[in-house]
């Protein structure tokens, strides 16, 4: 079985993370940080749970009592932030494609607006349980979707606010 210094640092490694970086998190010195990666000191119940937080594992994965990662950590969390980054991405180049169009109907924008907000729902329930960065990522994008969805409102008020309704080529 892995140590717990074996474990932290391919953590951090994994996450690409420093040493100062994981200093942070745990509140302690980079100094401890290089001790409990050499295996030099142990760390307290403190430390063990901050980190395994942080991580999205077990505290016995991390100390190395167990080869188990949870089945919603590691490759298959990179997966879905990869998924999400790859489907918010693909909705807001089609919504900023097609938003200044003018065969786009308020209908249209409203299926665009309601299409944003199910994407933004489905991102923020995938944040339960997932580590503090894991979930700050998806918040981003989150925070992304909600500035397209600030522009088609916009774009829907000035319209209806005009009298003008975008014309429609769609017969």
């Amino acid at each position: 079985m892995a140590t717990f210094g074996e474990r932290l640092k391919e953590l951090r490694t994994s996450h690409n993370l420093t040493q100062a970086d994981i200093a942070k998190i745990a509140l302690i010195s980079d100094r401890q940080v290089i001790r409990f990666e050499r295996d030099v000191n142990s760390p307290n119940a403190n430390i063990v749970m901050a980190l395994a937080n942080y991580f999205g594992v077990s505290s016995d994965y991390l100390l190395g009592l167990s080869e188990e990662l949870p089945i919603d950590s590691a490759d298959e969390i990179t997966a879905i932030l990869t998924n999400n980054r790859k489907l918010a991405d693909s909705f807001i180049s089609l919504t900023n494609m097609y938003f200044d169009k003018p065969d786009i109907d308020i209908e249209g924008r409203q299926t665009m607006l309601m299409a944003l907000n199910n994407l933004n729902d489905y991102l923020l329930s995938e944040i339960k349980g997932m580590s503090p960065k894991h979930a700050e990522e998806t918040k981003q994008l989150v925070r992304r979707n909600n500035d397209a969805i600030m522009k088609i409102t916009a774009s829907m008020q000035a319209a209806l606010s005009s009298g003008v309704e975008p014309e429609s080529n769609i017969e």
